[in-house]
């Protein structure tokens, strides 16, 4: 690993450009470009070198984690699971990064836990079976997603969540609500014959 020494004024600062960002100079984290060096050392501004290597880091080859898709299971109406194509790292960001609305009404989320490349949202209220659900997520600028090696997950406008909520069973009567029906026609029966009956 190397370092950049640059002097200026009798000020000397250092740092090791390979190790704090995968400069699209580096190869394999051993090799240096000696013409970028060069002229980081002849502009004799260590802002302004710290200002290219970290414009060059967004270059990086680090993979970053795209979203796949969000589903609300049947077992479990009040959690949203988005899934993201890479394992992501045990950083949780906050609730307020999450917009959730269901049938266009805003859901708060009460909690956010990663799982491998889930992401599960706890709502506030359940859904409920043929809701209409979206998702959105906005990077936010501490503990956003992203995986171990650092690679973050961007932020994505409002998504379908897939609602796979069962329908409620249909109604039914109850033997007793059966047996109280049998009961009471007979008496209704003879009621509108007494009703017949001239006063």
């Amino acid at each position: 690993q190397f370092s950049l020494r640059i002097r200026n004024k009798g000020a000397s600062y250092s740092f090791k450009p390979c190790g704090i960002w995968q400069h699209r100079d580096c190869s394999i984290q051993q090799t240096f470009n000696k013409s970028f060096a060069d002229s980081c050392r002849r502009s004799g501004s260590l802002a302004e070198c710290t200002k290219r290597y970290k414009q060059d880091s967004s270059s990086s080859s680090t993979p970053v984690p795209a979203y796949v898709g969000s589903e609300i299971k049947n077992g479990a109406p009040s959690v949203i699971e988005m899934s993201y194509n890479l394992s992501l790292a045990s950083i949780i960001p906050a609730a307020s990064a999450f917009t959730v609305r269901v049938n266009s009404t805003a859901r708060s989320v009460s909690s956010v836990s990663v799982s491998g490349t889930k992401v599960l949202l706890t709502l506030s209220s359940p859904a409920a079976y043929g809701n209409t659900v979206t998702v959105a997520y906005t990077k936010p600028s501490t503990n956003p997603l992203q995986t171990a090696a650092g690679g973050q997950a961007a932020t994505i406008s409002a998504q379908s969540v897939t609602n796979r909520i069962a329908a409620p069973p249909p109604p039914r009567f109850r033997f007793t609500s059966v047996r109280l029906l049998k009961t009471l026609l007979p008496r209704l029966s003879r009621l509108a014959t007494i009703s017949r009956w001239p006063i």
